[in-house]
């Protein structure tokens, strides 16, 4: 296995639960067809924060 890859695989797991709760929270938001407002909000602020731009239109 190369060094980046394990870099990466370590990356992971050092951050597993964390990813898990992001998830457990995004399928926790109703989102069907029409309604996406909410889901569309909650991934933009969590873009945002990590400091990407981020728009958003009404589906």
């Amino acid at each position: 296995m190369t060094t980046q890859r394990q870099a990466i695989l370590d990356t992971i797991d050092r951050h597993r639960e964390k990813a898990v709760e992001f998830l457990q929270k995004m399928v926790a938001i109703p989102s069907v067809t029409g309604d996406e407002a909410a889901i569309q909000a909650f991934v933009a602020e969590y873009m945002t924060g990590i400091g990407l731009a981020v728009d958003m239109w009404e589906t």
